[in-house]
């Protein structure tokens, strides 16, 4: 193994290796896709690695491979669960039915989904819980009233706490990103939520010290975080100690990608005012890109 250091100084970008042979392979055994047991939740060393290293490769490409002999990568087709779909539409109030326009994370030993659905009231959004990832749950969380009703799923749905007096019957998130934040100081802002308001126009953050009752941060003089589109994703960068967000834009081609940061997830600045991924005259007539989430996985994005 040759480590290029010039190639990480230039690039801030994991190192690249030099591979002339490989001495073993581990593969997860195929009855790993349908476990008798509940999967053990997995560290964030596991998933988004240490900020610093070192990070495990998956060598979906060549980007961290600088030369290879006698070897060769070979791709397999993604194996659906038999079980699919896991989350069925079954409440009155889910509308056209779940989709996952939100957030799945690990949480206190259990897999919590912040979900998004549409009904001819507008965008609103639900939440489930599992222990496997296949057999979900969806509490009766006792926030919002749903015809005379507590007993439902549903959060950050109608604008019943807002003092801005926005319009009846829009829901406050669209694209509901949820971050897990132990490090924050106050407890009643260990979980935020970013989304695209609909009242308003604008992407804005919410708190909740259980990642279940919210509490938007008010907006400074009606503005929001940032300048955007309505599809908007966020991630925490554990990298480089930072938030990132992804925002739609547009170009001659139609919808495009722009990318804001911030370094407390409240004041935000965007390295360029314009796109970061976009269709160009390489792709097909038709092709735009519309939304694009991003996580950190071992030293990448």
């Amino acid at each position: 193994m040759n480590i290029d250091a010039r190639y990480r100084a230039q690039t801030d970008i994991p190192m690249k290796l030099r591979f002339t042979q490989i001495t073993a392979l581990l593969l997860a055994p195929l009855n790993a896709l349908h476990p008798a047991e509940p999967f053990p939740q997995p560290s964030d060393d596991l998933i988004s690695g240490r900020p610093a290293g070192p990070w495990r490769r998956l060598f979906l490409d060549a980007t961290v491979v600088e030369e290879q002999q006698g070897v060769r990568r070979v791709f397999h087709a993604v194996e659906k669960h038999p079980a699919s779909p896991v989350l069925v539409k079954d409440k009155a109030w889910e509308g056209a039915g779940p989709y996952i326009n939100g957030t799945v994370m690990w949480d206190g030993g259990k897999l919590r989904m912040w979900y998004h659905h549409q009904n001819p009231e507008g965008t609103w959004n639900s939440y489930a819980e599992s222990r496997d990832g296949i057999a979900w749950t969806k509490p009766a969380l006792g926030l919002i009233d749903y015809e005379g009703s507590r007993e439902n799923n549903l959060f950050a749905t109608r604008s019943l706490d807002l003092t801005e007096k926005p319009p009846k019957h829009f829901g406050q998130c669209h694209n509901a990103s949820v971050i897990f934040q132990p490090w924050h100081p106050d407890p009643q802002r260990r979980y935020a939520l970013y989304c695209f308001s609909y009242e308003f126009y604008v992407p804005r953050v919410a708190f909740s010290p259980d990642g279940l009752k919210w509490t938007f941060a008010p907006l400074a003089g009606g503005k929001g975080l940032f300048a955007s589109g309505d599809v908007v994703n966020f991630f925490h960068d554990p990298y480089r100690g930072r938030y990132v967000a992804t925002w739609k834009t547009t170009t001659s081609r139609g919808r495009a990608v722009g990318v804001a940061t911030s370094p407390d997830g409240l004041a935000w600045t965007k390295p360029v005012e314009g796109v970061v991924m976009f269709a160009d005259d390489l792709d097909p007539d038709a092709t735009q890109i519309y939304g694009m989430p991003g996580f950190p996985y071992q030293g990448y994005y």
